[in-house]
């Protein structure tokens, strides 16, 4: 699966495995290297279910193709600007924390725009690759069933399960539509 979502994608990263019991995955830099890390909860949620291997890896892909974690580096730093100078300007609690609810609001936005994007392009990838894009809901579906996060959704920087669940079928729907 890794090396076709790569094929498709024309996007190269090293794909690591890493501890935690919590299904989680996430695309970065280490040492230098471009990298995606699954961990254990993530295997044995997945097991063989290939489709939800496509999705998850396509989406982790894309989050490097992408260039999120630059995008959000760019936006991460006025916006810490903005906190201390506020700061600085007031120093009571209840302007700081209202000015760091507002800034991390603004943040989660962009965040879950990425995340939009790349389920987008990742399900489109595992669907070019040969791939059940129903395997992309597969994903979200277990991951709603293990999410422990809390559930006030401007306070998260991922989209809610429901939402993905939802634009990823039609997605998936679409494409399928296509043969």
């Amino acid at each position: 699966v890794w090396d076709e979502i790569q094929e498709v994608s024309s996007f190269r990263a090293a794909l690591k495995f890493t501890p935690g019991k919590s299904p989680n995955a996430y695309a970065g830099k280490s040492n230098g290297e471009k990298i995606v890390a699954v961990n254990f909860g993530m295997i044995e949620l997945l097991e063989t279910d290939f489709d939800a291997w496509a999705g998850l890896l396509g989406h982790e892909i894309a989050h490097l193709k992408l260039n999120h974690q630059r995008e959000a580096l760019k936006r991460k730093i006025p916006l810490k600007i903005v906190d201390w100078l506020v700061d600085r300007s007031d120093p009571s609690k209840a302007v700081g924390f209202a000015s760091s609810l507002i800034t991390n609001s603004i943040d989660m936005n962009y965040s879950r725009k990425h995340e939009r994007e790349s389920d987008y392009s990742g399900t489109v990838w595992a669907y070019e690759a040969g791939y059940d894009p129903m395997g992309a809901v597969r994903l979200h579906e277990a991951l709603a069933k293990q999410d422990r996060v809390a559930a006030v959704p401007f306070l998260r920087s991922h989209p809610s399960s429901k939402e993905r669940v939802e634009s990823l079928t039609t997605l998936a729907r679409e494409l399928k539509s296509r043969e």
